[in-house]
């Protein structure tokens, strides 16, 4: 029998994946999130690679969160327990893979934006522990863009060869519906992480006639530039799947002016929902929003403010948007993602070579 997709702390018993019905495939290892974080399990959630056919697959949340040295070694040999044949790493949580030598692992890649946050003794530690030697202990690495595997080639490039780019997908629970029609236009901001750009974003939008929700916890200094601005706002945190779909119904228009993403899924999750949205002409937003959104410099104001003006101004500019992101959308289809990762599955299956041999240098 199956263990379910996601236990609790108390439920993890990787000595029960072994299970009747023969070994293990793939064991597919996510990470323990901490409030207000969803990208990841959104993805995997839509994705729902458990019910793969002809694949023993099983998703398997880690026992701890990711926070401090002991709750890592205990996610790690609780990992190191598994009798899978192939290990997925689903992000987030790479240091796993130190303890995988000589095993099949996958790893996914979402992006590496923390390692440039990072300073002295941090970041060589980060780039030790969740990049460098994870992805060489790993059989195979993918990223969720262009960007990312470009990244992770540029630090790792003795691996390079094992990097593959499978994009993200969006759950089908995001559906299209009709624009809200509102007294002041309602701008939906998602994320208040430093690359989420969002101070830049509150000045740009000084001077126009809007209501600003911003979905994530608002650092002081960010809260300083928003009581000095000359529009309403509001804040939201740590919202279920649910919630959140129902912030981009709520919306008139979404921003998502990053200054640097792995991939950037809320400007597909926006465009499902049949939303205008304004992003970063930088990679990989510039990719993943095709021609269904307006692309900004984000490090200039006044570009960003002349973007949101045009589009709550004008309905034929913001209907061809909403066309022409709902039409984007189906470039990154839930069968074809699924399909990718069933492959590099088979592939990792049926190739017995150890992950560091000759064969995977």
């Amino acid at each position: 029998m199956f263990l379910s997709r996601r236990r609790s702390a108390a439920g993890w018993s990787p000595s029960e994946l072994g299970v009747d019905d023969g070994p293990l495939d793939v064991l597919i290892v996510r990470r323990r999130p901490l409030a207000g974080q969803h990208s990841m399990e959104a993805v995997f959630d839509a994705l729902d690679l458990s019910s793969l056919p002809g694949l023993h697959v099983q998703e398997q949340e880690l026992p701890f969160a990711s926070r401090g040295f002991l709750p890592r070694l205990r996610n790690i040999l609780a990992v190191r327990r598994s009798r899978a044949r192939v290990i997925h790493i689903a992000g987030d949580v790479h240091y796993v893979a130190v303890g995988l030598i000589n095993r099949r692992v996958l790893l996914t890649v979402h992006d590496l934006a923390r390692l440039d946050a990072l300073r002295g003794y941090r970041r060589t530690i980060y780039r030790l522990l969740w990049i460098s030697i994870p992805i060489r202990c790993s059989s195979l690495v993918t990223a969720i863009s262009d960007a990312t595997a470009e990244a992770i080639q540029q630090l790792v490039p003795d691996r390079g060869q094992s990097v593959r780019v499978v994009r993200n997908t969006i759950s089908p629970a995001f559906r299209r519906t009709p624009i809200p029609t509102y007294d002041v236009p309602r701008v939906l901001q998602v994320g208040t992480r430093p690359n989420k750009n969002l101070a830049r974003l509150i000045r740009a939008l000084d001077g126009l006639e809007i209501h600003l929700r911003i979905v994530g916890s608002v650092s002081p200094s960010d809260r300083e530039v928003l009581d000095g601005s000359d529009y309403s706002y509001s804040v939201v945190e740590n919202l279920d799947d649910r919630a959140m779909r129902d912030e981009y119904r709520r919306a008139s228009l979404v921003t998502f002016v990053s200054t640097s993403e792995g991939f950037g899924l809320p400007i597909l999750e926006a465009q499902a929902s049949g939303r205008p949205v304004i992003t970063s002409a930088l990679s990989p937003m510039r990719e993943v929003a095709g021609s269904g959104a307006v692309l900004v410099d984000p490090y200039a104001e006044s570009e960003i403010r002349a973007a949101v003006r045009a589009v709550l101004s004008d309905s034929s500019t913001t209907g061809e948007l909403v066309e022409r992101g709902f039409s984007n959308v189906e470039r990154f289809s839930r069968s074809e993602v699924r399909d990718e990762y069933a492959e590099i599955y088979r592939e990792l299956l049926s190739n017995g070579a150890p992950p560091m041999s000759e064969g995977h240098r």
